[in-house]
């Protein structure tokens, strides 16, 4: 069985993001992230997720080719989970 970790952040923190950000870093050394599933409320907070990391990877690592992750909301991720089983 493969090792699971939860990161619980709520919206609007952003001291903690690059705490975040940087365990992520650290659990993907060859830029896949596609292993890491994030679930968020709406559309709007997924794609500022998927703005802020990116930007993070660039200017605090200077990485510029990666392997994105996955990114649901919470309807899309059970809907998903429903037609699959």
């Amino acid at each position: 069985m493969k090792k699971l970790s939860v990161f619980i952040s709520p919206l609007g923190v952003r001291d903690k993001r690059s705490v975040i950000f940087n365990e992520v870093i650290a659990r993907c050394p060859d830029s896949d992230y596609s292993s890491v599933l994030y679930v968020t409320p709406d559309t709007f907070n997924q794609t500022e997720a998927r703005r802020q990391f990116f930007s993070y990877l660039k200017t605090a690592h200077k990485k510029n080719s990666y392997i994105p992750f996955q990114a649901f909301t919470i309807k899309k991720l059970c809907t998903n989970l429903y037609e699959t089983y």
